[in-house]
């Protein structure tokens, strides 16, 4: 999954950190939007990421956003 403007802009955006990969440690804000058709109720604002779980520090995220679902949950609790 990639990284995601404010809900409101839509899409991606250009030089964002890396993308999280399965296994990433997320810390951030959690919103919830009125749902629309193609987008989630639930995001996250990320703060910071730990790409994994051996990784030794959490990466500063700044203006990325993730939703909860897409199709399927997304984001689970650690």
């Amino acid at each position: 999954m990639y990284w995601r403007n404010h809900p409101s802009k839509g899409g991606s955006f250009s030089s964002p950190p890396d993308w999280p990969r399965n296994g990433a440690l997320l810390r951030g804000v959690i919103h919830e939007f009125p749902a629309k058709p193609e987008s989630s109720l639930r995001w996250l604002e990320v703060k910071d990421y730990k790409p994994s779980a051996s990784a030794a520090a959490f990466i500063p995220t700044p203006n990325c956003w993730m939703q909860f679902e897409q199709h399927g949950p997304l984001l689970h609790p650690a």
